[in-house]
């Protein structure tokens, strides 16, 4: 029997061997996985689901949402939907409701279908082992990376399935899975994609999003709609083989379109400029405290009005493009316009490491490229890169705010047309403010002893041919006298000239000071007509001062910031305008006049809303065009025309995009108190006969040193009849 001993022996050594070999392995898989893991496992005393990061909400001044604030776009939800609950536990973890964290049959099937390589039979991970990967993470760089970070899973699985509730487990499971577009939880995912909050989902919605689990790329129902109708089909079949719901119901919700609503981005594109101000504005509430604006789900009011905001947006944008898209982009560059171009094109990122005689033959390449306009043909915005930059180089831009005169609060605000595409603010850049000094102007006259039906020659002044400087009026008229009411209702320049030279600019600085004007001012006649720059964003708060009769107000965003909770942290006080030391009855008599600028003025085609004050100005060119119109409870001021200030758009003007972009908020709008049109035309706007007294400058000093001896009316004080 020798062969069988032989046997006998050989196989109690294999069994030697193998023990030895899985008493080694076990070692092994102790020493370097589950000790390991062990020593840094959280106790069941101290284990505890850390608090998410929560999306802080913007919401406009009615409670409706333009946007949020986030390191991870989440919003929590407190309860979890029927539907959600079902077609999730159908689809990842069918025996939630039975395992105690680990589902030990389906790592069997994991085991079978590895042995069988059965691809399909699906991962052996629970809802709870998914919510700890999702909660704690993994490490991947530490040595048995998957080995430790599955075990881990495990036992974190097994504990937390002994402190918390299933249903508790299914909701924070939701609040942490991401559903793609930088978007987390379910809440989130809801509105991002539905537009409804998460307890109004329907079956169909419901399915889409926890399909969307598999591969938030792959199963994304705006840029796959195909494949997401798919896997929410999928997801719909398997809730009726858990026996959620009956075969009719199934194929009533699988023919159901997938109704994913537009693109939410559009909130940012146009809130973006007004919600980098809200953040700055917020951060400094806040400084000094443990608040995170991108953590602690704060709730932020703000005086923004998203309705008309949406409304004016649209139409503004549309109008802009409309326009463009009727100009030929073949114009020549001017040399200022080529330098300025180049400069830019220079620190683009496709030129920008290029040495200087590397650049110069690029442009001289470009040059030979677009032989018959150097470099001002848009061939194509998906062209090359120097073709892009052409276009955004001709590209219109806007400026728009609006901000209530009484308390400050800004009900709009647009820097541009896209805030990560442009990211530059034109609110508050700098340009010329053109013919909206004008009103500035008048009210200093005014201050200075000079009447509304004063009437001033429509010529250049001799003092101004001697420096070499040829003002021209828009209309090229240059004869006649315009009163200072014609003179500002009609925008006329050369009145204004003639009474430049009759004032002490000095003292006008001082009146402009006053009225909030904080910018560099020269000497110059010229600053009559506006060649001084300013910014949207101070215009608005300059204008709001001849619409509240008083001065300028503080402007603000914020109104209230609540926690999560719903606590208020933050609340805004009223505060009154500040108090400017102008008579408020010379504001109010350029306001007077003002309203008639929409009825028979420069913005006559506009059509403006009854009882609206509008200013206009356009800049040499075309390049800077505004219009500010406004009534006792709004300011509204709008800026069009391009970045590159040696750009000229051939046909622009005011009248163009600015005043019916402006009267188009007018109409959006509602405006309680308005002021009051003139009823009767105390005197004209323009004559070609010399006035019966014509002004001189020491007739104007006699006036201005005059004191009336009986009181005026209104009518009387304005135009100077008795």
């Amino acid at each position: 029997m020798p062969g069988k001993n032989l046997r006998s022996k050989k196989i109690k050594n294999l069994l030697i061997i193998i023990s030895v070999v899985l008493l080694l392995g076990s070692l092994g898989v102790y020493t370097t996985i589950i000790l390991p893991v062990n020593k840094n496992l959280p106790t069941l005393d101290t284990l505890i689901i850390p608090d998410n990061a929560v999306a802080s909400s913007v919401r406009d001044h009615l409670g409706a949402p333009i946007g949020y604030f986030y390191q991870i776009h989440r919003l929590p939800t407190e309860s979890v939907p029927e539907q959600v609950e079902q077609a999730l536990i159908a689809t990842e973890d069918k025996r939630f409701l039975e395992h105690h964290g680990i589902d030990y049959w389906g790592l069997v099937r994991v085991f079978w279908g590895i042995v069988t390589f059965n691809s399909s039979a699906g991962g052996g991970s629970t809802i709870t082992q998914q919510l700890v990967k999702n909660i704690y993470g993994r490490n991947l760089n530490e040595s048995f990376a998957m080995p430790r970070a599955k075990y881990r899973e495990w036992r974190l699985a097994l504990k937390i399935e002994n402190q918390f509730s299933k249903r508790e487990l299914l909701l924070l499971y939701l609040n942490t899975v991401p559903f793609g577009d930088e978007v987390y939880g379910l809440e989130t995912a809801s509105h991002h994609y539905f537009g409804l909050p998460a307890s109004k989902l329907e079956t169909h919605q419901a399915a889409t999003l926890i399909g969307m689990l598999k591969g938030n790329s792959l199963y994304h129902p705006r840029r796959n709609p195909e494949a997401a109708i798919n896997r929410r089909n999928v997801v719909l079949s398997l809730m009726n083989h858990a026996g959620y719901l009956t075969a009719d119901e199934t194929k009533y919700w699988q023919n159901k379109p997938l109704g994913v609503v537009s693109i939410p981005a559009d909130d940012y594109i146009v809130f973006g400029y007004a919600m980098r101000k809200i953040r700055n504005e917020v951060e400094s509430l806040l400084a000094g405290t443990d608040y995170n604006i991108d953590r602690d789900g704060l709730q932020i009011i703000t005086s923004i009005d998203k309705k008309i905001s949406q409304e004016y947006f649209t139409h503004a944008i549309h109008q802009l493009h409309n326009w463009q898209s009727k100009r030929s982009f073949s114009n020549r560059l001017s040399p200022a316009q080529q330098t300025s171009f180049e400069q830019r094109l220079q620190k683009s990122p496709n030129y920008v490491n290029l040495t200087d005689k590397q650049f110069r033959e690029k442009i001289l390449e470009i040059r030979e490229r677009h032989p018959h306009n150097h470099l001002g043909q848009m061939i194509s915005i998906t062209g090359s890169p120097v073709d892009s930059m052409v276009y955004i180089h001709n590209l219109l831009k806007l400026g728009a705010t609006a901000i209530d005169p009484n308390t400050g609060a800004v009900r709009m605000y647009f820097g541009g047309h896209h805030a990560r595409l442009h990211p530059y603010d034109h609110v508050q850049s700098k340009r010329q403010v053109a013919s909206t000094i004008k009103p500035l102007v008048a009210l200093h006259a005014l201050q200075e002893g000079h009447l509304g039906c004063d009437y001033f020659e429509n010529t250049i002044p001799e003092a101004a041919i001697d420096e070499g400087w040829a003002p021209k009026n828009a209309d090229r008229s240059d004869s006649g006298f315009y009163s200072l009411q014609g003179a500002l209702i009609h925008s006329a320049n050369l009145p204004f000239v003639n009474l430049a030279y009759e004032l002490d600019l000095s003292a006008l600085h001082h009146t402009m000071t006053q009225c909030g004007w904080s910018q560099e001012l020269t000497e110059d006649p010229s600053l009559v007509l506006g060649s001084a720059e300013n910014s949207v964003w101070e215009m608005a708060g300059i204008y709001a001062g001849f619409a509240n009769l008083i001065g300028t107000p503080t402007p603000f965003f914020v109104e209230e910031i609540k926690t999560a909770k719903g606590e208020t942290i933050f609340k805004r006080k009223s505060t009154e305008p500040q108090v400017s030391g102008i008579d408020a009855i010379h504001r109010e008599q350029v306001n007077q006049i003002l309203t008639d600028v929409a009825t028979r003025g420069t913005a006559r085609g506009g059509n403006f809303s009854r009882g609206w004050a509008v200013k206009t100005g356009t800049s040499n060119g075309g390049n800077d065009t505004w219009t500010i119109a406004f009534t006792p409870e709004i300011v509204f001021v709008n800026w069009i025309g391009n970045s590159d200030r040696h750009a000229h758009n051939p046909g622009l003007h005011s009248g163009t995009l600015a005043v019916p972009l402006a009267a188009k908020f007018s109409r959006l709008y509602t405006s309680e108190r308005l002021f009051e049109p003139m009823d009767s035309v105390a005197c004209q706007d323009f004559t070609m006969d010399p006035p019966k007294e014509k002004k001189g400058l020491f007739d104007f000093l006699k006036k201005k040193n005059d004191k009336p001896k009986n009181k005026k009316s209104f009518w009387n004080r304005l135009f100077g009849k008795d």
